[in-house]
């Protein structure tokens, strides 16, 4: 089997694992999680640019981390996909920010802010083991991403936020081009890789 069939069955199965937790598993786990993150970042001695996306289909709700971090005035932003490359890039958003669907592919962009380089990124997912290996939409628009930048130097943690239950316990399968994980938050376990 294909490392391309493997995935699309890993992304089915952790789809409907996800799809299926339990509102007080989430409930219970979703405050932790956040908590955790906020210890980690704190620790980070840097000027932060936080690159996240706004949840949908229900994804680990990141709003409650992006409004905390707002708050205490560290550059927050979410991604936008250009309608004619789908390249992937960030602009910044604050409480209150406008908005919009991509119409193509779905997502919550921000409006009437500006481009800005995150170093670090904290990516969606379906499901990541413990050696960074991340499934995500099968699109690749955050590995292209992730390739440009690591090169620059300049991007300091690629961070999950994930239930434990989407952390997998056997790997994953991997191809070249896909990018690992720097950092693993869960509610039990802050992973540094």
């Amino acid at each position: 089997m294909s490392v391309f069939a493997q995935k699309k069955l890993i992304r089915q199965k952790f789809k409907k694992i996800r799809n299926n937790l339990e509102p007080e598993y989430i409930t219970n786990s979703l405050p932790l999680i956040i908590e955790n993150s906020i210890k980690f970042l704190e620790k980070l001695k840097h000027s932060l640019v936080i690159g996240a996306y706004w949840p949908l289909n229900n994804e680990l709700n990141v709003a409650p981390l992006l409004q905390h971090l707002a708050n205490k005035n560290i550059t927050c932003a979410l991604p936008v996909l250009a309608k004619d490359s789908a390249a992937l890039e960030f602009k910044t958003w604050i409480p209150h920010t406008k908005l919009v669907i991509n119409d193509r592919y779905h997502i919550s962009e921000p409006i009437g802010t500006v481009y800005t380089i995150p170093n670090v990124i904290i990516a969606p997912l379906i499901a990541c083991d413990i050696e960074g290996n991340r499934i995500g939409y099968g699109k690749g628009f955050y590995d292209k991403y992730l390739i440009k930048q690591r090169k620059t130097k300049k991007l300091l943690h690629v961070i999950a936020l994930c239930y434990e239950k989407q952390l997998s316990q056997v790997l994953l399968p991997y191809e070249e081009h896909d990018q690992k994980l720097d950092v693993i938050i869960t509610e039990k376990k802050v992973l540094v890789l």
